[in-house]
């Protein structure tokens, strides 16, 4: 893979080279880079037992990366800002950067929760004002998003490795408090210098750190919170060759798959490899595609954002770096559908392939930038390939699909940098609702439950006397919009699909549908729990989605989602249902008429029409692992395109 490195003369104002700082996705397209250790001459590995050293000098510096143009940015900022501090850590809560702990070099930055506001015209610092005791002061810890909780774990007080685990619920009216809990099951060994990430689906994953005996650690140890409220550590079997155990190192989710980098297993020599934990299939994966496409070092700071992993800062034998690695997680053909911006699937959804957009030509320089950077440059490494699907991410979250729960806003009540609490609204707010989250909250029965409420059918109906899944008049219009979104992306994805499709198994295989919205949740609350992107299956639906059962559109709005999220998990043929002919009929029943009841006579044509226009570009048959032929009740005419896949 090429390793992409940038310079303050052509990108910016590049940070200096900088060690123990922390690089934080926030929002879509911004990673902030905070605080770190910078210093001229080479870096002795005594700093990163906690002491920086005569000639580091601790910094609160912040600097912003626009990842579309690659450039660097110097924010100024106001309010209570944090001391310069390193080895703290950072999260993002919603779109904005919220820091705890550290150290200077000499003392331990006080144990405090701040949080930086960047959407005013010059940012600002606050300070959230926490009810009842805080974790003690620390360094080396790490600091998650798991909804609707901060989660903090470990670290240093300088005198003994911490291995308590501290969490603050964020979705209550404020005050906010720090509670220690003491999880189920079998706790990690006290450590510092490890990493936490969180998976789409809210797993914590603790990997490595450095022991109390000064040990380096390789165990990977989960945390997960149960619906009545209960914390437990895991320890699933894992399979495949384990990675040299290490601290100092980096990792973040991509899907499933953990992507660790480097680090140190001795204090003096980094790692020079990028090892990859499947969560899904619990195991490590070869590392050979990996090695070496982003120079081994330690106390760098990483972000995933989009299909790419961010790399910069830290040092190596030679010295401090200030370099920005590139790694590219997916190669292009586990992009399923390259979208200009001018798609009609770009305004809500266009979020979900940044990567694989087609910049129009422009003489704008930040466009010609952007274009030379995601279309030259970081279209980086082919053949690694690290995922069969794309992330969220992106995140969400990113597009992440991070599911922090509410907008992180001060409050000027304490006064104009004092935070009251995290103002953390519903998760159900309307721009995330019918914005960027649309798949988001399609992707989960939660989500879909809200779309729509479920109710008796009423008298007189088809349906009386069933439970069936009802959209508000308030929302109709909102969740039509949706769908022709939905359908347009979705057959984006379609055409670019062989006519006979080659499924891998493990498959479960679906017949008939019909609107069945109960069957549907029934399938994906037993079979994709985590939803199909982190589910070791695939899935594969032989047509006949709609017409019969009440739920047609809902039931299209939630299978095409899917499809969005989980290209290669999810694979949709057509059935003799999804031909015009046949579900625009007559009758309650007809997919045509329940489109018209749901969202009006106008509004109702137009997803009808873009609904049987994705239909038509869906395949008609698949083969599975090459022994299993799957097809709805034959072939369509007329037939004018190659059967043969990859014909």
């Amino acid at each position: 893979a090429e390793l992409v490195k940038l310079n303050s003369g052509q990108w910016g104002a590049l940070p200096p080279p900088v060690f123990a700082h922390s690089l934080t996705l926030v929002g879509q397209e911004m990673l902030v880079l905070f605080g770190g250790f910078v210093r001229d001459r080479r870096v002795t590995f005594g700093a990163a037992s906690g002491h920086a050293g005569s000639n580091a000098v601790p910094t609160s510096s912040v600097h912003s990366l626009d990842v579309m143009s690659l450039e660097w940015t110097e924010q100024e900022v106001e309010g209570l800002v944090p001391s310069p501090r390193g080895a703290h850590s950072a999260a993002c809560v919603n779109g904005r950067l919220v820091v705890f702990g550290g150290t200077d070099g000499t003392s331990l930055a006080a144990a405090e929760l701040y949080v930086l506001d960047h959407t005013a015209a010059k940012w600002r610092w606050h300070l959230v004002v926490v009810d009842g005791p805080s974790p003690p002061p620390r360094y080396g810890h790490t600091l998650v998003v798991k909804p609707p909780h901060l989660v903090l774990y470990g670290g240093s007080d300088s005198h003994q490795m911490l291995g308590d685990l501290w969490v603050m619920q964020t979705d209550v009216t404020p005050p906010f408090r720090w509670i220690k809990v003491d999880p189920e099951g079998i706790p990690p060994t006290p450590r510092v210098y490890h990493t936490v990430c969180t998976r789409d689906d809210g797993l914590v994953v603790v990997f490595g750190g450095k022991g109390p005996s000064q040990e380096p650690l390789s165990d990977s140890v989960g945390l997960c919170q149960h619906r009545d409220g209960r914390w437990e550590w895991s320890r699933p079997p894992q399979n495949g060759a384990s990675p040299p155990a290490r601290f100092c190192h980096v990792a973040s989710f991509f899907g499933a798959r953990l992507i660790v980098h480097s680090g140190t297993s001795d204090g003096v020599v980094a790692l020079d490899d990028c090892p990859v934990l499947d969560t899904a299939a619990t195991m490590w994966l070869p590392q050979s595609k990996l090695t070496g496409c982003v120079s081994g070092r330690l106390r760098h700071a990483s972000a995933v954002c989009w299909s790419k992993l961010f790399v910069f800062g830290g040092y190596d034998h030679v010295g401090l770096r200030n370099d920005l690695c590139i790694l590219q997680l997916a190669d292009s053909s586990e992009i399923p559908a390259p979208l200009t911006p001018t798609s009609t699937a770009q305004s809500i959804l266009g979020h979900l392939d940044h990567s694989a957009l087609q910049m129009p030509e422009a003489d704008s320089s930040v466009l010609g930038r952007r274009r030379a950077s995601f279309g030259g440059k970081i279209a980086l490494s082919q053949e690694v390939g690290l995922m069969s699907q794309r992330p969220s991410g992106a995140g969400g979250s990113q597009y992440s699909y991070e599911d922090v729960t509410g907008l992180l806003s001060p409050s000027t009540a304490a006064g104009p940098d004092i935070c009251d609490g995290l103002k953390l609204g519903d998760s159900r707010v309307e721009e995330r609702r019918y914005g960027q989250g649309v798949i988001e909250f399609l992707m989960n029965w939660k989500g879909l439950d809200h779309w729509c409420h479920w109710e008796m059918a009423p008298r007189g109906s088809p349906w009386e006397g069933q439970r069936v899944l009802q959209c508000p008049v308030g929302q109709r219009q909102r969740l039509g919009e949706v769908l022709l979104q939905l359908a347009a992306r979705a057959a984006a994805i379609f055409e670019l699909e062989d006519r006979i499709l080659s499924v891998d198994a493990p498959c479960y295989v679906f017949g008939d549908i019909h609107g069945n919205i109960n069957d549907l949740a029934f399938f994906g609350e037993k079979l994709w729990p985590l939803g199909p992107r982190l589910s070791p299956a695939r899935f594969l639906f032989i047509g006949d989605y709609v017409d019969r059962g009440y739920c047609g559109p809902e039931t299209v709005a939630y299978l095409l989602a899917q499809k969005v999220i989980a290209p290669h998990r999810w694979y949709m043929i057509r059935g003799n249902h999804e031909v015009r002919s046949v579900n625009g009929g007559g009758g309650d029943r007809s997919f045509r008429a329940q489109c018209r009841h749901r969202f009006g006579e106008e509004m109702g044509e137009r997803v009808w029409a873009a609904v049987n226009s994705c239909f038509d570009t869906m395949p008609f048959a698949a083969i599975i692992q090459d022994q299993v032929f799957c097809v709805h009740g034959g072939i369509p005419h007329p037939l004018t395109t190659a059967i043969v896949p990859g014909g």
